[in-house]
């Protein structure tokens, strides 16, 4: 999932992509990579698969990149990063998450109910959420801006065949709501401290 997304946050830039190089580079340089270290070859072999599927969803919805790891906030309720938003074939701005699978059963490994609350809580956010490094070159917040207006969400689930398919997910209001009640009593519960047992 790693290098898929990094190959594809490239492409919707219009970049050109040595796999390999970049694997290498990742395994040397990265915290949630160093277990490539000596296995880079491995890993290239096996993200092929994945990057024939994401290949062939652009040669068919021929995404425009519009936002991409965008930081979303509702305050209070959630913070997170929205993977992808892009003009599709279609016309409508989409709201995209990419997912990996090596599941190669199309009945199995597809999980809507969590992708729903997911793509929901991300679009009807309230805000986007700008950072810059600080003196000490760690992320702080610098500003934000009211959240686009999604059209259409979806997940890009990839098989490692070089199969992809587009699930149509719906994000609605409603969704939302849940998504902020579940959040809010998931709040609530942890302000909730146990009794002390009390000895007789």
């Amino acid at each position: 999932g790693t290098v898929v997304h990094a190959v594809n946050e490239a492409w919707s830039d219009g970049l050109t992509i040595d796999v390999e190089q970049m694997v290498h580079e990742m395994a040397q340089g990265e915290r949630n990579a160093r277990t490539w270290v000596d296995r880079e070859d491995e890993v290239v072999t096996a993200c092929m698969g994945y990057l024939d599927g994401l290949e062939a969803f652009y040669a068919k919805h021929k995404p425009i990149l519009e936002r991409f790891e965008a930081v979303v906030r509702t305050p209070g309720i959630l913070i997170g990063t929205a993977d992808w938003v892009a003009t599709l074939a279609d016309g409508s701005r989409w709201l995209l998450d990419i997912k990996t699978t090596a599941e190669q059963d199309e009945a199995k490994g597809v999980y809507t109910d969590s992708w729903t609350l997911q793509l929901a809580a991300y679009r009807w956010a309230t805000e986007e959420v700008f950072y810059e490094a600080d003196a000490r070159g760690k992320p702080q917040e610098c500003g934000t801006s009211p959240w686009v207006s999604i059209d259409r969400a979806g997940i890009v689930h990839l098989r490692g065949d070089g199969r992809f398919e587009l699930y149509e997910v719906e994000a609605t209001p409603e969704w939302y709501e849940t998504f902020c009640d579940l959040a809010r009593a998931c709040l609530r519960l942890k302000q909730i401290q146990p009794a002390k047992a009390v000895r007789p």
